[in-house]
């Protein structure tokens, strides 16, 4: 497939599997929206491809974040360098930046939670809208209801 004819959606479920073989294999994080993007599909040039993943991986996260989880791909979708992409959760989620990527990076992922994320991400995320419009519900809440961001933060891990 090419760059313009695969879907956010088709991507993020194509990589939220390939996260979760790496789980199953005792594989560390991808390095790179490059490596990410072949990975997901992106077999024509997966180096453009990359420029498409931030979108694909805030997909993910998005999931992750209403099945209660860590942001998923925070960890496991890295900068070439390894380190945690630095222009993730801006505006309303820098304040809970720090905590996003501690938890993220530090929590031990089994392959039953990266199918709840799956399951997640099939059942709440409408795959004709963008990342960028699906958090914007999340901004919605947030300012309709006070303390939802903070409730629903990694919840699964509080129970």
């Amino acid at each position: 497939m090419t760059k313009t004819s695969m879907s956010q959606a088709t991507a993020a479920h194509n990589l939220l599997h390939a996260i979760r073989q790496r789980i199953v294999d005792c594989k560390g994080p991808f390095h790179g929206y490059a490596a990410a993007a072949a990975a997901a599909g992106y077999t024509s040039n997966a180096k453009d491809a990359g420029r498409a993943m931030g979108q694909v991986t805030s997909r993910i996260d998005l999931a992750a974040f209403y099945a209660g989880l860590p942001m998923l791909a925070v960890h496991w979708v890295r900068n070439p360098d390894g380190k945690v992409n630095p222009a993730s959760f801006p505006g309303t989620w820098a304040k809970h930046k720090e905590e996003i990527e501690g938890v993220a990076t530090s929590h031990v992922w089994t392959v039953e939670e990266v199918d709840k994320v799956l399951a997640k991400m099939h059942s709440t995320l409408d795959a004709n809208e963008g990342a960028i419009t699906l958090w914007k519900y999340v901004e919605t809440r947030r300012l309709d209801t006070p303390g939802f961001v903070e409730h629903h933060l990694h919840r699964a891990l509080r129970s």
